[in-house]
């Protein structure tokens, strides 16, 4: 399925404030859009758990099992839920069904039972300070309690716009379906994040509270998917810059190193011949003296 064929219809949208501890994952018979708005929520998906807080944003396919939890019992979050057909075939014949525990789950009962419901574009999509669609999903329950004649195609309209901007935020530009892991949607954030802010004062322990993740969970998917840690990623990101720097401009040593992070011009120098065998003289490109023409 591609982009061109979606034209979600709304089935449901409620909010929670989520003070309970739930046991058991539950299914949907339909796609669903979840949207952390406060607080923070351990979720889990299969054996994988992660953080959500306020921003974060879980698209789930029809019969996906999913678990929401509280951090501990006294602290709630609140919870945004819209369930939607992701086309208007089904608009007039089907009879939306609740979600249930997944013991109690019958895939019969799937309101659209062609792969696409189900796995279509790598479902999960799970996305960390999506703002944007956090606000979408709002909108779309804003206009559920309406309860117009006008509700259901807006909100309609505004679930389209909430998954093309999930599909664009995870770097999807054909829309196509594929699976993708949860660990590798995590990673590719938190290298994103890395790639823009490798220049500042950041650790594995700032990205794993960034993305509110254990920073051995974070250690442990960065070296699955890209093979070293966070370490010598960012300390790569660092030295490929400085490189650059240092090759096309006439900055100092110690200018070039605070601008790509290093805590010191000392700090730099040690990690610039550690990795290359180099000094940062080396990277310089010797000036070539401009000698005038005899007449």
């Amino acid at each position: 399925m591609n982009l061109k064929m979606i034209d979600p219809y709304l089935r449901s949208a409620s909010t929670f404030l989520w003070d309970y501890m739930d046991a058991e994952p539950s299914v949907s018979y339909e796609m669903r859009m979840f949207a952390v708005s406060d607080g923070e929520a351990k979720l889990y998906l299969g054996d994988e758990m992660t953080l959500m807080k306020a921003g974060s944003v879980l698209l789930t396919g029809a019969g996906m099992p999913y678990l929401f939890r509280n951090l501990d019992e006294e602290t709630p979050f609140t919870l945004y839920c819209i369930s939607y057909d992701i086309t208007q075939e089904f608009r007039d014949t089907a009879v939306w069904i609740p979600p249930t525990h997944l013991s109690s789950f019958h895939p019969e009962y799937i309101i659209d039972k062609r792969p696409f419901a189900s796995q279509g574009f790598g479902f999960p999509i799970l996305l960390h300070g999506a703002g944007e669609i956090t606000e979408l999903i709002i909108q779309i329950y804003g206009e559920w309690m309406k309860n117009d004649s006008f509700s259901i195609d807006l909100a309609s309209g505004l679930i389209k716009t909430a998954l093309i901007t999930a599909l664009r935020s995870r770097g999807d530009e054909s829309g196509e379906m594929k699976r993708e892991p949860l660990s590798l949607q995590n990673a590719r954030s938190a290298v994103r994040y890395m790639e823009s802010r490798f220049r500042e004062n950041i650790s594995e322990k700032s990205i794993a509270r960034e993305f509110s993740f254990h920073p051995y969970y974070l250690a442990r998917i960065i070296k699955r998917w890209y093979g070293v840690t966070p370490y010598r990623y960012i300390l790569e990101l660092r030295l490929r810059e400085a490189r650059r720097l240092l090759e096309e401009t006439s900055l100092t040593v110690g200018e070039i190193g605070r601008i790509c992070g290093f805590s010191s011009q000392q700090a730099f120098a040690a990690a610039l011949k550690r990795e290359t065998g180099m000094t940062a003289l080396g990277f310089r490109k010797p000036k070539t003296d401009i000698k005038t023409a005899e007449p």
